[in-house]
């Protein structure tokens, strides 16, 4: 089994572009929210439990 990177960059762009009010109708949201529960998840478990 391969390691999958963590999608921590991607994360951050979409941020970014959310806070300099760019649009974010294009954004793939469902991926997107696959990756911030990835990250929670291994950040905390819990975390990503709460946030799902």
């Amino acid at each position: 089994m391969t390691a999958q990177p963590v999608p921590v960059g991607v994360l951050h762009e979409l941020r970014n572009r959310a806070a300099h009010w760019e649009p974010l109708l294009n954004a793939p949201v469902v991926v997107r929210m696959k990756d911030l529960l990835t990250v929670a998840g291994l950040l905390a478990p819990d975390l990503a439990a709460y946030i799902q």
